[in-house]
């Protein structure tokens, strides 16, 4: 995930992001361990989960990240 980070604040910023993320996957994924990474991008910054068996996974992962209400802001 690509962001600007200064759109972050609404939710009380990356701090607030990694600890969504990290609840998601405890929540959906108890049996694996992915690894969040913050990081510059340019002017941007990058979220990245790392830890995927394959590609179907990451996709399934990702569906599964969208559609959960909690991640919507």
């Amino acid at each position: 995930m690509t962001y600007a980070p200064d759109t972050l604040s609404h939710i009380g910023g990356e701090n607030k992001l990694l600890y969504n993320i990290s609840r998601h996957n405890f929540s959906s994924y108890l049996v694996r361990n992915f690894d969040i990474e913050i990081e510059p991008y340019g002017p941007m910054h990058r979220l990245q989960v790392r830890g995927f068996r394959n590609i179907a996974e990451a996709k399934s992962y990702a569906r599964s990240l969208y559609a959960d209400p909690s991640m919507a802001p």
